[in-house]
């Protein structure tokens, strides 16, 4: 009986179809790894278009599929927010500035109401419109070569030449404060002119991430799934 029992029993040593079986890893890793590929851009087009169409996609889902390009979104979001111009950061040039635009505005509101009004006035008025517009431009043009930087505030150039188009000595054509809610405001409150809201960052995200998964070659193995493959044969077969 002791004899029986102390009988070695051979066991056969699973192979690589064996843990295929059980979902450990691939009978052949390099079609497994393309077929895992060509998933993850499927799922990262079909997550674009949902950010397209206005959708929300959970953090959880972008991670998922994002991989190791999901930082990049809490990255650039951060540095958005930083390029984003704040109101209270203003310098003092460019308040002055809104202060005499401001008072411009009032008198081409008088000359308005003149005007509707069918006032005698209304020539001298829009005549005095034009020079309060003129004298504020000109206070500007003189900030700005004082200090060019002043141009990252203002949505439009402060030159009024004949080849300028957008800017003039009128409500309309005057430059505006990137801050500013003022209707002609021309851009968005940014140092670059352009702001993205988080849903732009992840779509340019997503898009540059399916951009290098297509560049990638999906024809050769996979190292880490064989180099897991052999390693677990190893240990059976050192039991």
């Amino acid at each position: 009986m002791s004899a029986l029992f102390s009988k070695k029993i051979r066991v056969p040593i699973p192979n690589a179809f064996f843990f295929y079986a059980c979902g450990a890893v691939p009978v052949n890793n390099a079609e497994v790894s393309k077929d895992d590929h060509s998933k993850r851009i499927k799922k990262l087009q079909e997550i674009r278009e949902k950010l397209i169409a206005g959708e929300e996609v959970a953090n959880r889902q972008l991670r998922t599929w994002l991989g190791e390009y999901f930082k990049d979104v809490a990255q650039e979001w951060a540095c958005e927010q930083d390029m984003r111009l704040k109101p209270q950061d203003k310098p003092d040039a460019i308040r002055e500035y809104e202060r005499r635009l401001k008072r411009a505005h009032f008198q081409y509101a008088k000359a308005c109401k003149a005007l509707s009004k069918g006032s005698p006035s209304k020539t001298k008025q829009f005549n005095q419109t034009d020079t309060a517009y003129e004298r504020v431009l000109e206070y500007l043009q003189e900030q700005v070569s004082i200090d060019p930087t002043l141009e990252q505030w203002l949505d439009r150039t402060t030159d009024n030449g004949p080849e300028t188009v957008g800017t003039g000595i009128d409500f309309h054509s005057m430059p505006r404060v990137r801050t500013s809610r003022s209707k002609e405001n021309q851009s968005a409150a940014s140092m670059i002119g352009y702001v993205r809201t988080k849903r732009d960052i992840k779509i340019e995200v997503v898009d540059r991430a399916i951009e290098a998964l297509t560049a990638e070659p999906t024809d050769s193995p996979d190292a880490e799934q064989q180099a897991k493959l052999q390693d677990m044969l190893r240990a059976l077969r050192s039991r």
